[in-house]
C-alpha cells in the first residue's frame, strides 16, 4: 500500500497513473489477497450495492467479463469501506482477512 500512495514512483500498475497526480488523494484503502477470480466476484458484489464503473477497462484486463476494477462510490470514505467488508464477507462467505481496512 505505502508504494502505491507515494507521488514519486515508477508508474509500473494502472493505479500508479492514478496516484502520480497531484489531484488524486488517498482516502481510504484495503489490502487483501485474492486467487484468480476473486476479485471479480467482489467487483459484482460492490456492483451490487450501486458502485459504478468509472474506467473502462481499469484494473480489468484479466476479467473480460466486468467494465472496470476501479469503482465510483458516492459514500463516505467511511461507509465505502463498510461496502467493502460486507461485498467481501458475502463473496468469500465471511472466510476473509483484511491486511489493512480503514480511512487514511
Amino acid at each position: 500500500m505505502a508504494r502505491h500512495c507515494m507521488r514519486s514512483k515508477r508508474k509500473r500498475w494502472h493505479i500508479d497513473y492514478l496516484t502520480c497526480s497531484p489531484a488524486f488523494k488517498v482516502l481510504a484503502a484495503c489490502v487483501k489477497v485474492t486467487n484468480a477470480g476473486q476479485e471479480a466476484a467482489v467487483v459484482r458484489e460492490l456492483m451490487g450495492t450501486g458502485m459504478s464503473p468509472y474506467a473502462r477497462g481499469f484494473g480489468s484486463s484479466d476479467d473480460p467479463s466486468s467494465r472496470s476494477h476501479l469503482l465510483f462510490c458516492r459514500s463516505s470514505a467511511s461507509a465505502c469501506c463498510e461496502t467493502l467488508r460486507k461485498a467481501y464477507s458475502r463473496a468469500f462467505h465471511n472466510q476473509f482477512t483484511f491486511l489493512w481496512l480503514g480511512v487514511l
